[in-house]
Formats: structure tokens, sequence, C-alpha cells
């Protein structure tokens, strides 16, 4: 095996890709259920993104509009807020 790949540095930046890509994908599936043009404009702005920070900008805005759509927003919150610890653990709220 290559010793650049069993690296602790690059399996570190594995792991938060990985994790970016899944906080990305939660994001994607919650602004997909969001109605109208703020739904639209949630969902190009969370394909655009290409890091965590630009994520972390949207969360609020996200959540908002995610807790005007019912029981269903309000899951899609707790899957991106579970989501969120992985990717922001130094963001927990005590």
């Amino acid at each position: 095996m290559n010793d650049t790949l069993a690296s602790p540095a690059v399996s570190s930046r594995i792991a938060v890709r990985r994790n970016f890509v899944e906080l990305k994908l939660c994001f994607m599936q919650a602004a997909a259920t969001v109605s109208g043009v703020t739904g639209l404009h949630l969902q190009t702005l969370v394909r655009q993104s290409s890091e965590p920070s630009e994520l972390w900008l949207l969360r609020s805005s996200l959540l908002a509009a995610l807790s005007r759509q019912g029981d269903n927003g309000l899951a899609h919150c707790t899957r991106i807020q579970l989501a969120s610890q992985r990717v922001y653990p130094e963001r927990r709220r005590p």
C-alpha cells in the first residue's frame, strides 16, 4: 500500500470531505422540501456551495424556511442539526 494514502493527514482530509458531502446532501434534501421562490433560491445556494463555511452561512435561512413546513420541515431541521455537529463540533450548543 502506498504510504501517502495511509498517512493520517490524508485520512483526515478524506473524513472532512466525506462529512461535508453528507452535510451538503442533507441540506439539498431539506431545501427541496421548501416551496416557492425561497425553496428554489435555497436549492441554488446549496448546490453552489463548495465549503462547509458556505453551508454554515445558509443554515439559519434554511432552518427558518423549514420551520414553516410543519412536521416534515422539523424533521429536516433535526437532521441538519445532527449532521452539522459532525462538521462543526466546535459550534455545539452547551
